[in-house]
C-alpha cells in the first residue's frame, strides 16, 4: 500500500514539473538593458509630479444684508473639501487643495447647490442676484 502511495505521488510530481514547464512560442526575447542606472533616466520638463492641484475660491457676499448665515460646503460626491458657516453678507477668499483628477466641485449654501467646472483653478461666485435689463 504504501509502494503505490509512493509511487503514485512520485509520477503526479513528475507529471506536475514536466507540464509546468513550457517553451516560450514567440521566441522573442527583450534584453532590458543595463535598468539599473537611474542616472540615465529621462523625463519631460513639462511632466507634473503632483498628484493635486490648487483651486482659489472667491465667495462674494451681499454686503449691507440682514446677518443670515448658512453652512456653505464645497464638495465632490459626498466628499467634502471645505465647509464653514457663511454669514450672507461676508466674502470669503480662500485656496483649496484636491486630487488633480477631479473636474468638478458643488457648492451649497443652505439650499442653493451649483456645480463649478475646475478647468481655470478658480471658483467665482456672488450672492448678488444678476438684474437683467
Amino acid at each position: 500500500m504504501k509502494k503505490t502511495f509512493l509511487t503514485i505521488t512520485i509520477f503526479t510530481f513528475l507529471a506536475g514539473v514536466i507540464t509546468s514547464c513550457k517553451k516560450d512560442v514567440n521566441g522573442d526575447i527583450i534584453d532590458p538593458g543595463n535598468n539599473n542606472n537611474m542616472k540615465a533616466l529621462t523625463i519631460s520638463e513639462s511632466f507634473n509630479w503632483s498628484t493635486n492641484k490648487t483651486i482659489a475660491v472667491e465667495i462674494e457676499g451681499i454686503p449691507g444684508a440682514i446677518q443670515i448665515s448658512r453652512t456653505l460646503t464645497l464638495s465632490n460626491d459626498g466628499v467634502v473639501f471645505f465647509s464653514m458657516l457663511l454669514p450672507i453678507n461676508q466674502n470669503l477668499s480662500t485656496t483649496l487643495v484636491v486630487p488633480q483628477t477631479l473636474n468638478s466641485l458643488t457648492l451649497q449654501y443652505g439650499s442653493f447647490e451649483q456645480v463649478f467646472d475646475l478647468t481655470g483653478g478658480k471658483i467665482e461666485y456672488s450672492f448678488l442676484p444678476v438684474v437683467e435689463e
